[in-house]
Order: structure tokens, then sequence, then C-alpha cells
């Protein structure tokens, strides 16, 4: 009629689901116009019942068809992956059929898709997951979202490796509120870190996110995203760190992170510290430049490393105790000061007492080939906990004033004939190897001298101090007359309590 053709007919898609029918109605020019309305099922029975089928309409030409849709559902799948990208109920949609050299894509009109949503473990299972991996995880998950595409164009046929190259979106991702909890290995590394540099204890932290917006755009199998800004208001109501970066579809992960220093004089200066998370979500790798690595220990308040301007690569690795952030050999210290801080840490360990001296001099050295933090806080933490290293004392001069070192210094003094008052002690030149295995340090190298006693008196340590301070140390004394020390060697003393 009237140069149009006229239709009614029913199809179905057995191949997609056997009681699947669509009905076709509407008008085909013979200038080839369309003017075609569909009645497409709900996947969901209850609102196929309330809602009635979505209703699309067609129009435009055979070779340049416009589709559009009220109240649909957007559902985008994507090749190994169970979870949609994208599956979303009730917007209205606009999209045009375009013919490219690889093939057939449906380019969708820009959409907002929804506003201040509620945030959910579905919502939080595709897109939102590509962008945060482990948000879907959290046990507690809070928050609203807001969502825009810009840009999708999906393609309509080909294989799987050309669909990834061919899939295009970019968007707006809003996120108001949300809230979740650490409870992810790759979380709680970064909540470790965090809580060790504001020395914190690390529990299970809420991130809170507050009314960011992170632009993303999925490209080539890959989706980058910049702008996605998330505080830890548990570790400092001021901390915020800021992301940036891309996730593969085959959870490969380059992202950078922001952390603002403690120290302000060096946030204004140096600006804050710059971190690049590499490997898998499951098998991440962290590097940080110019960072600070600040190690407590349980029941101790003095961290056991606290050292600043280095660069560090940590790994996460899965055991059957739990995940343990292995950290890559690093120099943490070359000829640095003895400070206070230095010397109330692994050093107090290694020679005890050395931070009580009223005079403390020297330069150390201290290199890490294994350190492994175990993620888990439970009592079994201290016997999983590894340190293995060297620390290079080149001079250390300290006083007595420990009842440890008195009583030492009382038997040389007593053996030498020399008076026991206000004796210099000085380490030279100690190569020290050490590690902490169960709740001990054992070293072995520690050699130190007292000039005021004799120029030529150098004692040889070697034993383990447990972070409960018992001791177990072994000293080698010279002996004063030179036959008996040819025939007998050195006297050997054992240091217990």
């Amino acid at each position: 009629q009237n140069k149009r053709g006229f239709i009614d007919v029913t199809f179905g898609f057995p191949d997609i689901d056997p009681n699947l029918q669509v009905r076709s109605h509407g008008s085909i020019g013979l200038d080839e116009t369309l003017d075609l309305f569909l009645e497409v099922p709900r996947f969901d029975e209850t609102k196929q019942q309330t809602h009635g089928p979505v209703k699309c309409h067609i129009t435009g030409t055979l070779s340049d068809p416009r589709l559009s849709a009220k109240d649909a559902s957007l559902v985008v799948y994507i090749p190994d992956r169970n979870e949609p990208l994208i599956d979303i109920d009730g917007i209205d949609l606009n999209a045009r059929f375009e013919s490219t050299p690889d093939g057939d894509i449906l380019a969708f009109d820009p959409i907002d898709v929804f506003k201040q949503k509620k945030l959910n473990q579905q919502v939080a299972g595709g897109l939102l997951k590509l962008i945060d991996p482990d948000i879907e995880y959290s046990p507690h998950l809070s928050g609203e979202l807001s969502l825009s595409f810009d840009t999708l164009r999906i393609p309509l046929g080909g294989n799987d490796e050309n669909l990834l190259d061919a899939l295009e979106i970019k968007g707006t991702l809003g996120i108001s509120n949300a809230t979740s909890l650490a409870d992810t290995p790759t979380r709680k590394m970064i909540v470790r870190l965090l809580c060790d540099l504001y020395g914190k204890q690390a529990v299970d932290i809420v991130r809170i996110t507050q009314d960011t917006e992170i632009e993303f755009e999925l490209r080539q199998g890959r989706l980058h995203y910049q702008g996605l800004k998330v505080g830890f208001p548990d570790i400092d109501p001021a901390l915020q760190i800021s992301s940036r970066g891309s996730i593969g579809l085959d959870e490969t992960l380059d992202v950078h992170f922001a952390i603002p220093r403690l120290d302000k004089a060096k946030l204004q200066q140096k600006g804050p510290l710059q971190c690049h998370l590499t490997g898998t979500v499951r098998e991440p790798q962290f590097s940080v430049t110019d960072a600070s690595l600040v190690i407590h220990l349980p029941n101790r308040p003095e961290p056991l490393i606290d050292v600043d301007g280095i660069d560090l690569t940590a790994l996460l690795e899965s055991t059957s105790n739990g995940p343990v952030v292995s950290i890559l050999p690093v120099q943490l210290l070359d000829r640095a000061m003895v400070t206070r801080r230095l010397a109330s840490g692994l050093l107090q360990l290694v020679d005890p007492g050395i931070n009580h001296s009223p005079q403390l001099t020297g330069e150390v050295s201290l290199a890490v080939d294994k350190l492994r933090i175990p993620l888990e806080l439970n009592d079994q933490w201290l016997s999983q906990f590894e340190i293995q290293g060297n620390l290079t004392i080149h001079e250390a001069t300290s006083i007595a004033e420990t009842p440890l070192r008195q009583a030492v210094i009382r038997l040389l003094a007593d053996l030498y004939g020399k008076p026991a008052k206000a004796v210099n002690r000085v380490v030279h030149d100690s190569d020290i190897d050490f590690s902490i295995q169960n709740g001990r340090l054992h070293y072995k190298g520690l050699r130190f001298g007292f000039p005021d006693i004799d120029p030529t008196l150098a004692v040889l340590s070697h034993g383990s101090v447990g972070l409960d301070e018992t001791l177990d140390l072994f000293l080698e004394l010279p002996r004063l007359n030179e036959n008996k020390q040819a025939a007998r060697g050195p006297v050997q003393c054992h240091i217990t309590g």
C-alpha cells in the first residue's frame, strides 16, 4: 500500500533459547526505508509479567538502520569472562548499524545509564571490577554509583580476538560514599604498607571513596582509567591515594598510585610517593620509588626498620598460612649516620643497649636479602615473619650504660687491670649476617673493642636476641697472656637471661 509492504511475523532463535520468540510488525518501503516494531520477551519472568516485552523501533533504511528501545536491558559479554561486563536494566537506547572493513558494528548514542544507583555485588562484578578488581569480594559494600557512556561500539561478528580489538567503551563512572573492607590479599598488602608507614596496627580497614569521578576507556582488551581516589580513615582521616592506569581483561595490571607522604615538608618538596602495580590480579607486583620502609613488630613500640629514600619492589605470594608480602633484595642504608631512630630498631637487637648510650656516633650500611611479611594478623605472625640480610657497622662509638655492657666491661677491666669507668666501646668494620626466625634475631660477625682498656682488645660476638629481650649470646674474649691465648684460644662466655 502506497509503495510500502506491511508485515506481522513471529520468529524464534532456538540456538539461543527454544522458547524465545520475537514478534515483529511494521512496514518496509520500496525505497528500503524502515518502520518496524519488535517485541522481545524479557529474560526475567517477573519483569516480563509486570512490564511486558521490551519494545524496539527500527527506522532508517536497509543499508543504514537505526534502533531504539524503551525500558530495555543492556547486557554485554566478552570472551573468557563468566560475568557480563555490562548488565543494566531499565534504560532507553538508541543505536545504529555501521559497516566497517573489519565487520559490522552496533554503535550506541551517548547513554546516561543510571544516577546514584545503590552499590551491590552485581554492579561491582562487572565494569567496576575492571577498575577495582577486588571490590566485589568485600563482605561489606555500600555506596552509590552513576554511570554514563559517551562511546559504546559492539562488534556483531568475527572471532573472539577481533571482538576484543573492535569493542570500544568510553565513559564516566561516578562513585559517592562508597565503603568496602580490605579483605583480599592485594588490598591487605596496600593496607599493611600504609599502616606501617603511618605507625598504625593493620586491621580490616574500611576504605571510603567520596565523590570520585572516574573517566574510563576500554580499548584493545584493556580498561584504562584515571581519577580514582580512595581514603583510609581508620589509618588517617586525611589519607587519600589517587590511582590511574589500566587493567587487562586477562587480569594483567599496569596501575599507578600516588600516596601522600607522612612528612609534610617532604610532601611539599618531593610530592607524593609514586607506586606502580604490575603483574596480575592474583599475583601482583608492587614497586615504589623514593619510598619509606617502616616495619613494626608485635609488642614493640619502636619500628624494627624505619628508613627513607629507597626504591622497593614487593611481590604478593600465596602460602598455606595465608598471603605474604615478599620484598625483593634491597640496599636500605649505605654508610648512613647512626641515629637514635636507627639504634632503637634492628641495630638494638644486634647490639643490645646501644640506643641507651649518651654518646653515639658512627656509620652503618644495611642490605636485606629476604623480607617476608605475613598479612594475616594472628598468633602465628611472628613465626611466619622472615628477614635476612647483612648489617655493616663501619664505625660506631658508644658509652656503656646498660647492666649487660657494664658487666662485660667490668670483666675485661679486671682482666686487664684497668679501671671500669666511662669506657668507650668501638665497633669497627663489623660485617654482620643476621636473620629473624620464630621471634628471635640471630647474628654472627659482630666485632667490637675497648680502646680505653687496650688498643688491641677485640671481642667477637654471635648468638640471638629475642623480641622479648631474652638473650642467648656468645662472646670470645682474648686472653691477656699470649701463651695461653695461643694454646687455649679466647675465653668463651655465654650470656643468657
